[in-house]
């Protein structure tokens, strides 16, 4: 893969809208497997992934990079995905359950994981699909949320129309966020939803901003409206120090401490979460 490439990831809308959670890294590993496929998909073939083709794109260090995808492949292999209708908008009266992947091939010594995708998933990322979702890998490569990377996709699937409004039991769903999970809204709000439009502010071609929209009493729905920001000429560059320690580090912590207390499938932002949350509590101990 080459950094300044445009690579072109194709989603059918229905492994768009799917329901299923994924890490940063599962994610990273995935869409670079994808932007391999042509017209020719096949399970046939073993996708290769370089670790410093992803540390460049997420702008993260080589041997991170190999650790986080070797671990993403692991968890891949037990992973599955739920559809609710086929590849080009066909509707199966059961919905579909299978898996991401069916082989990882390991390399430390050479930096690089060979995956096999599975026979199921294939037609559902290809670019003969009629209906599909396309964006650059490069649009989410430096996310560290895995909910920004998602509420990503379900934005740019609509992105003529530039504006979105999903039911939030179905948008929990598409996110992987259980009932159990940030049952109430102001938690969902502030750990999925908030962090997740930052992030696609911040890292993406897109602004987006939302607004909760109330039945009753109860927030039903989120509201989502977005464009595609405007390119403006670079300003003379000030305060360089500074925006340098903003690369290292994300809601404020510092990367090598999110590194330190990393715990596994977690992602840099879901560490800073955590630590802020932690920091919270000692606080109001």
């Amino acid at each position: 893969m080459n950094k300044n490439q445009k690579l072109r990831v194709y989603k059918a809308n229905a492994v768009v809208e799917a329901s299923y959670d994924l890490s940063v890294a599962e994610h990273r590993l995935l869409l670079a497997c994808f932007a391999q496929i042509g017209k020719e998909a096949t399970d046939e073939r073993l996708y290769r992934v370089y670790a410093h083709d992803i540390a460049k794109l997420a702008n993260i260090p080589t041997p991170i990079a190999y650790r986080d995808a070797a671990a993403a492949a692991e968890r891949l292999y037990e992973r599955s995905v739920e559809v609710y209708e086929g590849p080009n908008g066909t509707e199966p009266p059961k919905k579909r359950k299978f898996r991401w992947i069916q082989e990882a091939v390991y390399a430390e010594g050479e930096g690089y994981v060979d995956v096999r995708l599975s026979t199921s998933i294939l037609p559902f990322v290809n670019n003969l699909l009629e209906q599909y979702t396309i964006y650059h890998m490069q649009d989410v490569a430096r996310m560290t949320s895995r909910y920004a990377i998602r509420v990503y996709e379900l934005l740019v699937q609509w992105r003529r129309r530039g504006s979105r409004s999903v039911d939030i039991g179905w948008l929990r769903r598409s996110l992987g966020v259980g009932d159990d999970k940030y049952p109430n809204f102001k938690d969902f709000r502030r750990r999925v939803i908030e962090p997740a439009v930052l992030q696609i502010n911040e890292r993406s071609p897109l602004h987006v901003e939302w607004r909760a929209i109330k039945t009753g009493r109860r927030v039903s729905h989120i509201s989502f409206t977005f464009s595609e920001k405007v390119e403006r000429k670079p300003k003379p560059k000030t305060g360089k120090a500074k925006k340098q320690s903003d690369k290292n580090a994300v809601y404020g912590i510092p990367r090598a401490r999110i590194e330190a207390n990393a715990r596994p499938g977690e992602g840099y932002e879901d560490v800073a979460l955590r630590i802020l949350e932690e920091n919270r509590q000692v606080r109001g101990a």
